[in-house]
């Protein structure tokens, strides 16, 4: 008699799906050698769940075409012959889960996707916000604004960039669960960013942001640059990359309840300093050479976001980073916020609007009725101040 094992063992020698991203793969049933791969991924069980919801397909395709159509039409409209078989639309099969999804036809699938857009975005100009490529360093609450971004912009082509594996205290704060613990960062978002749109181009890279990672991205240069980076080192490289190439440069900053845009719009004028001149050229060489001491980049980002701009429960967790806390307080509510005011920079930066070189703070606390003293302000700034004058 066999003996049944237990839940232990089970447990412990089950393979788990939740395996790197690698490319979805893509099937066209109408052609005869993509049926055969997709038959065998079946025999060989990499297919676990297959999803083919072509019902919704077809009357979201009808509403699409004829907006003002009526309930007749529609019926025959989804008794098309091009919905009753398997070749309309593509099949996609992601690796990592074993899942089989049916999707319209790519051009299809965009229009459906953006449809909601229209007029506040008009087609033509989502046709040419598609055909652009931005890189987004930093997947923390990059990770938001990477899919703010694939969602409302619907573009090609993205390079995301993060070199470090999610924790569970980002949860609250970033595009991450327990699912995505072990793994590194840049998976959670490839897969999630795979689900909106199989058919997007991504380039990744998981040695991080420096010099040398962002040469290599000569071949394949982006429109525009979001950076979400940690590091303030990796954050100048960004800032010298967009210099050097003459790159529109946005960075997002989370400031409790606020967000704080920053544009250097080097595309336009080559000749802007570094940080837009906030920053004393000196100190920028000294991040970039990473012999400026910690006690100085905390003061450089301060003046990066404006002094004015920082809410004293921020100052004050700030200064407990090592003893009460573990790393810089954000609010997730404020990264949907932030990943809000990135997206519409970078619309009207690629579509060619008016957008310029400055801060641009969003102030949601303010908008609430909710504020500080001066004398609060004064007391939280003057604390911190201090404390970055002891730590040099």
């Amino acid at each position: 008699m066999t003996q049944q094992r237990s839940l232990e063992e089970m447990m412990s020698t089950s393979e788990s799906r939740n395996k790197n991203w690698s490319p979805p793969d893509i099937f066209d049933l109408a052609m005869p050698d993509d049926a055969e791969r997709l038959t065998q991924a079946y025999r060989d069980g990499r297919v676990c769940n297959t999803h083919n919801a072509i019902g919704t397909i077809a009357r979201n395709l009808f509403e699409l075409n004829h907006p003002g159509g009526t309930a007749d039409e529609l019926e025959e409209y989804v008794k098309q012959d091009r919905f009753s078989g398997r070749e309309y639309g593509k099949w996609v099969l992601y690796p990592w889960s074993g899942d089989v999804v049916r999707f319209p036809e790519e051009a299809d699938y965009f229009h459906m996707r953006t449809d909601r857009f229209r007029n506040l975005i008009t087609r033509d100009q989502l046709h040419r916000l598609r055909d652009n490529h931005v890189l987004v360093g930093g997947q923390s609450v990059g990770s938001v604004v990477t899919l703010a971004l694939i969602r409302n912009l619907g573009l090609r082509e993205v390079t995301i960039s993060d070199r470090a594996q999610p924790n569970v205290s980002g949860i609250g704060r970033s595009e991450t669960s327990m699912l995505d613990l072990g793994l590194p960062k840049i998976d959670g978002t490839a897969k999630r960013m795979s689900l909106l749109d199989p058919f997007l181009v991504q380039h990744h890279i998981h040695e991080g942001i420096s010099r040398e990672t962002l040469e290599g991205m000569r071949e394949r240069m982006p429109s525009l640059v979001v950076d979400e980076v940690d590091d303030m080192g990796s954050s100048a490289e960004m800032r010298d990359f967009s210099k050097r190439n003459r790159l529109p440069y946005i960075t997002v900053s989370d400031v409790d309840d606020n967000a704080v845009l920053e544009v250097v719009r080097h595309d336009l004028d080559p000749s802007l300093p570094l940080y837009a001149g906030r920053v004393r050229h000196e100190e920028a060489q000294n991040l970039l050479n990473g012999t400026m001491p910690e006690s100085d980049q905390q003061d450089v980002f301060a003046r990066t976001i404006g002094y004015a701009h920082l809410t004293p429960p921020l100052i004050e967790s700030t200064l407990q980073i090592g003893t009460e806390v573990a790393g810089i307080p954000q609010k997730g509510s404020t990264a949907l916020v932030a990943a809000g005011v990135a997206t519409a920079a970078c619309r009207e930066i690629l579509l060619g609007n008016k957008l310029d070189t400055g801060r641009y703070p969003v102030k949601i606390g303010r908008a609430l009725g909710k504020g500080f003293t001066v004398r609060e302000w004064l007391g939280a700034a003057s604390g911190y101040y201090d404390h970055i004058r002891s730590s040099k």
